[in-house]
């Protein structure tokens, strides 16, 4: 999902001891109301520093370090005494089981003993790697601070903080290295950037750092090494030093299961997805929701595991490691509490707050830091108790892992092109929030019969229906803006009046032509599910017409906050300087009959130049009239321009009143904007009702393709796959004109038939053919129409699959072990109502190996799982299967023409694409060499030394049949005649 920008949160359990009893004593000291901070056992020190505040910043910006002394207030709430009860529950509940940490070994009294000799926070800063702008500390206020100071945070060193100096108390210092021992000792652990005119410069270890990391020179200045950069590649080399190895601190414990938290939050739309999961050794779990959610940022801490730490650092996603001090539950709980009974403005005893205990500790911890990072950015106003939504449920959603969507090419080619996914083939939406539903819709797929059918008659209606309403709505969504992240920025209060005024402006638009359609809805659509989209969305836009009414276009148009309303009553401080403004300004009219007295006029009005306004211009031959008193401003050849003291006197009091006026429009705008943001989750609901309409108009766009039909969903306990003609939705899109794709049929029923054993020639299409099968149910599961003549799909709970070979050398996992791996989690995952794909299963090992692997994970699924099941395979023992479960297995094969020639060469096939009862006898890879264009000596040779191999192997299966038939024999003599007279003409036959 925008360019997006997405945040997603990673936790694991801390070990933590006595934790009820910490809650205990930390909420008995003011058991009434509590406003403070948890601290550990050890006395805080009143000059603690605050966390580093980090703030959105341009490149060309620099920043101070500035200490703060620890404000209570920042993480306080007021508890109700009914409230602690359930926290001091909440907390006995989910007590957390030694066994199940994983937190690098570490132990909550380690921490609290390193808490003890560590009096200073400094949060590891990050770069966006859309933007070179650095993330600014924390901000002090000391006159004896260089003027422009960056500070990283130092991988290596954390705790003496002389170490830039030599100790050598006869040393003499130069101001400015004062001013750099001075931040090294207020800031331990991070790499000091300070700038000197045109460049950056390094001093002492950090220079030394510097100069390996970014291969610069490093010299000696005064009583310090000194390395140098020049401030225009400043954000080549601090992306550098943040992504230097030495910077990444790995540690874990190596345990078969774990318990892992994920919260993701999109700061351009307010979504906020959580979910916690026990993953296994392979991480297959949270390579799932990383796959689908496809972060920009994965904030986790410096403790993780291998397996998650390997997973996590080849992700294209920045990693951004936290203190584990972030991570720790005790603080998380009464920090979430705070923040969402203040942000929701009710009782922390109300259901809201009820709701939040439900969550499991873990993501509890992560929704902390989630709160704790976006306040550094300001972005936190977007995160919304209402907006917590569960990434998924079993019982919901069809469960498609990362390996289903990679093969399946549900979202990327295999070239890495959106162009030939399936979201590209279904994507014609109008609007940038339709086009991220549906990519939510694609990527989870429901499993509710009652919605999916909704669904199906809303398409089947707007593409039959010939009432003008259809058109109507289509033309609606035609030129929306993406309003859905204009209100998110509102809700930042990020946006300016203009905005705010486009925002309104679309929605009252849709307000006003979807109430003009209402009647007409009604009276003409017979689907329940878009009669209830338009009448929903006119009440929930319903407050829109007094915001846009009470709103100045021109002046929101020109940013000018002063005139922005039309009307001021609600802010009495606007209208009382507003008032106050007038006054002035009729007073200096009022001084006007005096002036042009003096001046011998029998008019005169004021003049304005260069923005100074009220001035008194008078003629140069007129210059003698002027009084002694007036004080000149400025003077030309002709005129000269003057102001009276009263005047000057009442200019400055208008000019001090406007500036007033300018503030206090302000927080009139403010408030304004607050009271619009109040209706904040009808309009995203308003929007979203919007975004089904125009994907479920995208879904009659691909309904009107040729060959595509409405599928039959059933629910009941057999499992069906039944399609008539179907296609592969993708590929006949990529194909010409004059190009046929040929259609096949798929029928699997998990009482009857519920394996398809295919084979067939390389390069013969069997693959696709799995693919479309997979695709067409994804399909159903969307409520869209699929490329079939006729379609019947069960509801499925999950899609597997087992394609292709790669390997990821990166994470030291091979081509087979990557196979195997696949095949595990299918063995394990899937059951009755699933869909399994496996391709070529075996392949990455030797041919005893490989096809004994095949044969037991069939027999598995056969005799194990019975779910339904299409295996793709060139070993005839595995073809052998159909005769021991007959019924349940059936061997089909690609169809193919043979066209054979006169010499020894490799037969030229002619693919048919069509898949046929019974198995195939041949791979014929030779064929594929040809077309690869391997030289026609090789060629033949391989030829040659296949036929011999084929031989060889065909009179060793005639041997032991035979020697079968010997065995069992009454008459040994006649059957050994009969035996040599057998193998004469077999041995005639392959000399042929």
């Amino acid at each position: 999902m925008m360019p997006k920008q997405k945040f997603a949160k990673l936790a694991r359990s801390s070990n933590v001891e006595d934790m009820q009893s910490k809650l205990s004593r930390f909420f008995s000291k003011n058991p009434e109301g509590l406003c403070g901070t948890l601290t550990d056992e050890s006395e805080v020190d009143s000059n603690l520093l605050c966390p580093a505040k980090r703030q959105k910043c341009f490149p060309d910006s620099h920043t101070l370090a500035v200490q703060q002394t620890l404000d209570t207030k920042e993480i306080a709430c007021s508890i109700s005494t009914g409230t602690l009860k359930k926290i001091r529950k909440f907390s006995a509940f989910h007590d957390v089981i030694e066994e199940q940490m994983e937190f690098g070994g570490s132990s909550k009294r380690e921490n609290v003993e390193n808490k003890k000799q560590k009096h200073e926070i400094n949060l590891f800063d990050t770069w966006d790697s859309k933007r070179d702008s650095a993330l600014p500390c924390d901000k002090r206020d000391d006159s004896k601070q260089p003027s422009n100071v960056l500070l990283l945070r130092n991988p290596t060193k954390t705790g003496d903080c002389n170490n830039i100096s030599n100790n050598n108390v006869t040393v003499k210092y130069t101001p400015l290295e004062q001013q750099v021992l001075e931040l090294k000792k207020q800031h331990s652990g991070m790499i000091l950037m300070i700038q000197t005119a045109y460049k950056y410069t390094f001093f002492g270890e950090d220079a030394e750092i510097a100069s390996r990391v970014l291969n610069i020179m490093l010299s000696q200045h005064h009583n310090f090494p000194t390395a140098i950069i020049p401030t225009v590649r400043l954000h080549v080399h601090i992306r550098r030093l943040v992504e230097d190895e030495s910077s990444t601190t790995v540690s874990g414990s190596q345990q078969k299961t774990t318990n892992l938290a994920l919260v993701a939050f999109d700061p351009s739309t307010g979504e906020t997805i959580y979910d916690a999961f026990e993953d296994g050794p392979c991480r297959e779990e949270l390579e799932q929701r990383l796959e689908h959610l496809d972060p920009s940022e994965i904030l986790v801490p410096h403790s993780l595991s291998q397996e998650t730490e390997r997973l996590v650092k080849y992700s294209s996603a920045r990693v951004d490691r936290l203190e584990d001090d972030l991570f720790s539950f005790t603080g998380a709980l009464v920090q979430v509490a705070s923040f969402f009974c203040k942000q929701d403005g009710s009782e922390s005893d109300s259901p809201k707050f009820c709701e939040m205990t439900d969550l499991s500790p873990l993501t509890v911890i992560c929704l902390s830091v989630l709160i704790h990072h976006l306040k550094q950015f300001g972005l936190e106003r977007a995160l919304r108790s209402d907006a917590l939504r569960s990434f998924t449920s079993n019982s919901r959603y069809l469960q498609m892992d990362a390996t289903v969507l990679r093969n399946l090419e549900i979202f990327q080619s295999s070239v890495g092109s959106s162009k030939g996914s399936l979201f590209w083939a279904l994507n014609h939406t109008k609007t940038k929030f339709g086009s991220r539903l549906l990519h939510e819709w694609v990527s989870q797929p429901l499993r509710d019969l009652t919605v999916l059918q909704s669904r199906q008659e809303a398409i089947s209606e707007l593409l039959h229906s010939e009432s003008a309403i259809v058109h109507q709505l289509q033309e609606i969504l035609c030129g929306i803006p993406d309003v859905d992240r204009g209100l998110t920025t509102c809700i930042h209060q990020r946006c300016g009046p203009a905005t705010l005024y486009a925002v309104l402006q679309t929605l009252g638009k849709l307000q006003t032509d979807l109430q003009a359609l209402s009647a007409l809805a009604e009276q003409d659509l017979q689907s329940t599910l878009l009669q209830d989209l338009i009448k929903d969305t006119v009440e929930l836009l319903s407050n829109i017409q007094p915001f846009i009414q009470n709103l100045n276009q021109q002046a929101a148009r020109d940013g000018d906050k002063t005139k922005l309303l039309h009307d001021y009553s609600a802010f009495p401080s606007v209208t009382k300087r507003l008032e106050q403004i007038l006054a002035v300004t009729q007073h200096l009219e009022d001084l006007k009959p005096g002036i042009a007295h003096t001046l011998g006029l029998l008019r005169f009005d004021y003049v304005m130049v260069s923005g100074q306004e009220f001035l008194i211009e008078v003629q140069q031959k007129q210059k003698k009239l002027v009084p002694h008193s007036w004080r000149k401003i400025s003077e030309t050849k002709q005129v000269i321009r003057y102001r009276t003291s009263e005047v000057d006197t009442r200019v400055r009091e208008l000019n001090q009143l406007r500036e007033q006026l300018v503030a206090d429009c302000h927080s009139a705008w403010l408030s304004f904007l607050a009271e619009f943001n109040a209706h904040y989750f009808s309009h995203k609901k308003a929007i979203k009702n919007i975004a089904m309409l125009d994907v479920l108009f995208s879904l009659v766009q691909v309904a009107k393709q040729e060959g595509y039909c409405k599928p039959t969903l059933v629910d009941v306990e057999e499992v069906i796959i039944d399609i008539e003609k179907g296609r592969h939705p993708v590929i006949s899109l990529l194909f010409s004109s004059g190009d046929q794709f040929v259609a096949n049929g798929t029928k699997l029923k998990s009482s009857e038939e519920c394996c398809m054993i295919l084979s067939g020639p390389n390069m013969g299409g069997k693959s696709c053919y799995i693919r479309q099968v997979a695709l067409i149910a994804v399909m159903a599961h969307m409520g869209s129409y699929v490329p079939a003549e006729s379609a019947t799909i069960s509801i499925l709970d999950s899609v597997f699959i087992r394609m292709g070979a790669r390997d990821e050398l990166f994470q030291g996992q091979s081509t087979l072990l990557l196979e195997l791996g696949e095949a595990s989690v299918i063995l394990r995952k899937a059951t009755r109502r699933s869909l399994a794909l496996l391709d070529e299963l075996g392949r990455g090992t030797s041919s005893c190996d490989g096809t004994a692997i095949a044969v037991a994970t069939l027999h598995h699924l056969l005799t194990q799982v019975q779910c339904l099941t299409l295996f793709v395979t060139h070993y005839p023992v595995v073809m052998e299967l159909e005769r021991q479960y007959k019924g349940q297995a059936h061997n089909y094969h690609m169809a193919f023409l043979v066209h054979d020639k006169e010499d020894k060469s490799p037969e030229v096939l002619t693919f048919l694409y069509e898949v046929t009862n019974g198995s195939a006898g041949h791979s014929y890879g030779l064929n594929v060499a040809r077309l690869a264009n391997l030289p026609p000596r090789i060629i033949q040779h391989a030829s040659e030394k296949a036929r011999m191999l084929e031989s060889l192997a065909s009179y060793k299966c005639f041997i032991r049949q035979h020697f079968q038939q010997l065995w069992q024999s009454s008459d040994l003599k006649g059957s050994l005649k009969a035996f040599r007279l057998a193998e004469l003409d077999h041995k005639v036959v392959m000399s042929k």
